[in-house]
């Protein structure tokens, strides 16, 4: 290819179809420990604060709602 074409890889192990039933597949990547290890380190955050915001993990957001 001449150019560069952007690609969006979505991978999700749970899906909640048009009856509202919750589909759970295998993780044959194993991205599903990953991502709960990362939420178990975030804190609660408190009420009227923003947790992502006050950690600076997303640029430009303010702490307040």
């Amino acid at each position: 290819m001449k150019r560069s074409v952007p690609v969006l890889f979505y991978y999700a192990t749970t899906f909640v179809d048009h009856t509202n039933q919750l589909h759970v597949y295998p993780d044959i990547y194993g991205q599903d420990e990953l991502l709960q290890k990362a939420l178990n380190k975030l804190q609660a955050p408190s009420a009227g604060s923003n947790q992502l915001a006050a950690s600076g993990k997303m640029a430009g957001a303010t702490a307040s709602q």
